[in-house]
Parts: C-alpha cells; sequence; structure tokens
C-alpha cells in the first residue's frame, strides 16, 4: 500500500529496510536460544553469492513492481507464475506433475483472480 497509494519512491530503502529487519530478527532468535545459527564462514558465504543476489533482486524487483502496480494485482500475477513454472518444469525437464498439484495450482489462480478481480488498476511497466 505504500508503495502504489503512497507513490513511495525508492524501493531500495524498503529492501534495506527488509533485509535489516531479516538479520535482526534471526540474531534475535538465536539469542533467546529458538534458533541456532552456524558461525559465520566466508567460504560459504562465497558459494551463496550468486543464490543471495538472485533473492536481492526478485525482492528489487517486486519492491519495483509494486510501485506501479496494486498490491491485488501484483499478488494475482505473482500466483499465476506458478503455473508457468510447472510448464516450463513439464517442457524443459520432462516432469508431469501429478492432478492432484494440477488442481491445487489452478484452485491457487483462481482464488487470486477472485481476489484481484475488483482492483484493476494497470501498468504495463509494471507487468
Amino acid at each position: 500500500r505504500i508503495l502504489y497509494t503512497y507513490k513511495f519512491g525508492s524501493p531500495v530503502v524498503l529492501l534495506l529496510m527488509h533485509l535489516s529487519f531479516s538479520i535482526v530478527f534471526l540474531e534475535g532468535m538465536n539469542l533467546v536460544n529458538l534458533l541456532k545459527l552456524r558461525a559465520f564462514e566466508w567460504s560459504l558465504a562465497m558459494k551463496m553469492l550468486p543464490l543471495s543476489f538472485c533473492f536481492v533482486c526478485n525482492i528489487l524487483c517486486a519492491f519495483y513492481a509494486l510501485r506501479l502496480t496494486s498490491v491485488p494485482i501484483f499478488t494475482t500475477l505473482r500466483r499465476m507464475t506458478t503455473l508457468f513454472v510447472m510448464l516450463a518444469q513439464w517442457k524443459i525437464l520432462g516432469m508431469t506433475p501429478s492432478r492432484r498439484v494440477v488442481e491445487c495450482v489452478l484452485l491457487m489462480m483462481l482464488g487470486a483472480i477472485v481476489a484481484g478481480i475488483g482492483d484493476m488498476g494497470f501498468d504495463p511497466v509494471g507487468f
């Protein structure tokens, strides 16, 4: 709502807040022994760097898209990507999903469409 309604212009600030909160939350859980974190290792950090970079890019793109579209439309589109991933796995990897998985994905998409149908704020760049 902040990005769309109030035209908040800096998704990078939200990204940094998101990452900072995650670090503080995980460290807090570690301090009160609700979570056991491994000690920081540079070798592991370097192995995880490509995955972390992709994660940060995904969040940043999502924040930029939210700046241009409404949350219901964004959520609807995001729920639709599951179908495309499933189709790509079938076409490229030859993985055939079970009937139950297909039904669940279609039901999830239907729910997202119903939730987003009332708000048709459209910006082609946001899509």
